[in-house]
């Protein structure tokens, strides 16, 4: 009797707790811990193909300490391949990075990060991998899981997967490749380089053409060279150059043509494009537009939607932005993060039946932002699951029921007033 009386103490508790604080608006929450790319190549060893994993971690995300003059990082990586359905464990390479940096403003840098490269001999199939990565000062770890189809290559003639190119570094050494691990170009990009590699049965000359296509608009490039291949492996490193990339989903397509113009080989890899000075978030133009639906009035929804092209639909979009930003003589947008900083949370936090930014509970967060209290209870036993909401500028409580039992809250006190707009 006493245990049952104390378990009904604890579940008639009000839990209270924040849904969350503000983060300082400069820092983009949605760009991942880390970045991982894959690319598989021809081996000479039989029944096995070389597979190629790069990870990148920004230097923001490491905690560095000064030491003497400099400034050191550490962190651990466990990458690990599996059997498709994760009962075996079939290789796994386990090591440590250490960074050291000349100067304090380096560590907070997001564009500048250190690279790993690991090769695996890996029988074709499709296998189940898993990537954790540890801040060995912070304690602070990220993991990343994922599928890999190592693939078969053909004796005849073949072409490995693409490596997009971040840069390309000339030393007295020799010419060294800087992978482009996230897959990401910017509105700002102008050209495109990337490498793969040939294999090739006997000597042959051959067309190849490259079709850089924009999934949304249907907007292409279009580039044909031709290449003499030796037997064995030929590597081909081009670029493409005077690029104008939008915002949005991206793929490039390589083919290897005969003398006849016959596809003998293709190979596809996909890109996002971000619009420099936008969220990372933001990789779906028309979901982000469909998001506004919270700060816009009806006909600017509909004006930017109904835009004839994704040129003109952008443009609206940045214009509509442009007139909300606090301080428009500075490259940030301040209202703009903040905003798709509010529907990247909801939609993590949020969501249930639907996306978050679409639920209840996403709708009073993105208006208003985090509450100033919150009353959770989860387990009343003469109620549903219920949360609390209280707004002290507004003057406005939010009661939310989870009328399921499968974590969709519903508002169950909708009011309607000068509180019911966008609060930056």
């Amino acid at each position: 009797m006493r245990f049952f009386l104390g378990i009904l103490l604890i579940c008639s508790i009000s839990l209270n707790a924040q849904v969350e604080y503000s983060q300082p608006l400069s820092k983009d929450k949605s760009k991942p811990f880390f970045y991982l790319d894959i690319a598989n190549y021809k081996s000479n060893t039989p029944d096995k193909t070389r597979m190629d994993v790069f990870i990148q971690v920004p230097y923001a995300n490491i905690q560095f300490i000064k030491s003497g003059e400099t400034y050191k990082g550490r962190y651990s990586v466990n990458l690990r391949f599996m059997n498709e359905d994760k009962t075996n464990i079939v290789s796994e390479q386990i090591w440590e990075e250490k960074l050291e940096l000349p100067n304090f403003q380096q560590t907070l840098s997001r564009t500048a990060f250190n690279i790993s490269h690991k090769s695996f001999m890996m029988a074709p199939g499709k296998y189940a991998g898993v990537c954790f990565i540890e801040d060995l000062d912070s304690k602070k770890t990220s993991s990343l899981e994922f599928t890999e189809t190592v693939r078969t290559f053909t004796d005849s003639l073949d072409i490995s997967d693409i490596v997009f190119v971040a840069q390309v570094v000339k030393t007295e050494n020799g010419t060294s490749i800087v992978p482009n691990i996230a897959n990401r170009v910017t509105s700002q990009t102008k050209e495109f380089p990337f490498y793969f590699e040939v294999y090739s049965d006997k000597p042959r000359e051959v067309f190849v053409e490259i079709n850089i296509s924009e999934l949304q608009s249907g907007r292409s490039f279009n580039k044909m060279v031709s290449k003499s291949l030796q037997a064995g492996k030929t590597f081909i490193f081009e670029q493409l150059d005077n690029l104008n990339f939008l915002l949005g989903d991206y793929q490039l397509e390589v083919k290897i043509k005969d003398e006849k113009w016959t596809d003998m080989a293709v190979r596809i890899k996909k890109f996002k494009s971000e619009f420099m000075d936008l969220p990372g978030s933001i990789t779906d133009l028309d979901k982000a537009v469909e998001q506004m639906i919270y700060i816009t009035t009806t006909s600017q929804l509909d004006s930017i939607q109904n835009a004839t092209t994704f040129e003109d639909k952008l443009d609206r979009f940045l214009k509509f932005w442009e007139a909300k930003d606090p301080t428009p003589n500075t490259p940030n947008n301040e209202a703009l993060n903040e905003y798709y900083r509010r529907v990247n949370y909801a939609n993590a936090h949020f969501k249930s039946y639907f996306e978050g930014w679409k639920s209840d509970m996403g709708w009073i967060y993105i208006i208003l932002g985090p509450p100033d209290y919150v009353a959770r209870h989860p387990m009343d036993i003469e109620s549903k699951p219920y949360e609390i909401w209280e707004y002290y500028d507004v003057r406005r409580t939010f009661t939310f029921v989870d009328e399921t039992g499968f974590g969709h809250y519903r508002l169950i006190n909708p009011q309607y007033g000068d509180w019911f707009k966008y609060r930056y």
